[in-house]
């Protein structure tokens, strides 16, 4: 146990515990700001390159162009659309257009809208783009 003269309140001590007493009141908020304040976003510099490359999966697909997707068809707003689809599979097909729109005979449903287009044969797509964005296209034939 301390002995009670040890205890005893000089002014050397009364001053070092005011001080820091003072010194933890202007700390402590400074300390609680910083580990609530957000965090600084880093921004990330550099280079990124496209270019071609080949996918690890190569397989057969029956596509516009060979391709699929197909090439992208560009119109502007209120351009007209005029495409013949050549059909050079064994089996019939056709071109159908989503979300834009189309008069019924362009929309490409086979033996709703159309006629399907038989192997060897072709079909006039021929239609006003009336609206602007970005659509899709796929045969809708078997």
């Amino acid at each position: 146990m301390q002995k009670l003269e040890n205890m005893k309140l000089n002014r050397r001590k009364l001053l070092k515990g005011a001080g820091a007493l003072g010194l933890g009141a202007l700390v402590q908020p400074l300390v609680a700001s910083a580990a609530t304040a957000p965090k600084k976003l880093i921004a990330r510099t550099g280079r990124i390159t496209m270019q071609a490359g080949q996918t690890k999966l190569e397989m057969p697909v029956w596509g516009y162009g060979g391709a699929s997707p197909g090439e992208v068809l560009t119109v502007d707003q209120g351009g007209v659309l005029d495409l013949n689809l050549k059909n050079e599979l064994p089996e019939e097909t056709s071109i159908h257009w989503h979300g834009i729109r189309t008069p019924n005979n362009m929309d490409g449903v086979p033996f709703v809208t159309q006629k399907a287009v038989q192997p060897g044969g072709d079909f006039q797509y021929r239609f006003t783009c009336e609206d602007a964005g970005t659509y899709w296209y796929h045969p809708h034939a078997n």
